[in-house]
């Protein structure tokens, strides 16, 4: 008789066990739960850079030169930037003449990371930058902005653009752009 009571009691230990782990469980649950949907909220996103905000970079506005900057706003790490190099190197080949347009490149890695990243899109631009984009709005790379001489933005364009915002950016530089608003994905279209 002794060995039925031993065994009578291995049910109620097995289903303590089972208790146990549930319990357990739903704890780990509740844990991941609250990381994910209460404690892991992102902060709110800086607004995007809009047409006629300031541009807050040293050297872009100045009311007594004509001189418009060209904006590439850039990272080493986006597959969009690459892919438009080619773009980038007809931009620059479009400027080479012209004294009323300078472009320059910012990216939020250093100028050195910047500059050899550009060397290897055969984009040479003598003015890179670092520059924390959340001072110029940038949530997006590639952004091209058209800064005007007093330092407001002219023209957004982000994100890899098709060849018809491409011919735009290369307007827009020229001085040969029809006027624009700004389109639903932040790209800029044509009235």
């Amino acid at each position: 008789m002794q060995s039925s009571g031993r065994f009578s009691s291995v049910p109620k230990i097995l289903e303590s066990l089972a208790n146990l782990a549930i319990v357990v469980v739903a704890c780990l649950l509740a844990v991941v739960l609250l990381r994910t949907y209460v404690l892991n909220r992102p902060a709110p996103a800086a607004p995007a850079i809009a047409t006629g905000s300031r541009v807050l970079l040293d050297g872009v506005a100045d009311k007594t030169n004509p001189t418009r900057h060209l904006v590439l706003a850039l990272s080493t790490q986006c597959h969009f930037c690459t892919e438009s190099g080619p773009f980038y190197k007809r931009i620059l080949q479009t400027v080479a003449g012209q004294n009323n347009v300078k472009v320059l490149a910012v990216f939020p890695q250093s100028p050195t990371e910047g500059t050899m990243y550009l060397k290897g899109l055969d984009a040479d631009i003598a003015d890179v930058r670092h520059v924390d984009f959340g001072t110029l709005h940038v949530r997006a790379t590639p952004t091209l902005i058209l800064v005007s001489p007093a330092g407001t933005a002219e023209r957004v364009w982000v994100g890899k653009l098709p060849p018809e915002k491409e011919q735009e950016v290369l307007a827009a530089v020229t001085g040969q752009a029809t006027s624009s608003t700004a389109g639903p994905s932040g790209n800029l279209a044509a009235k």
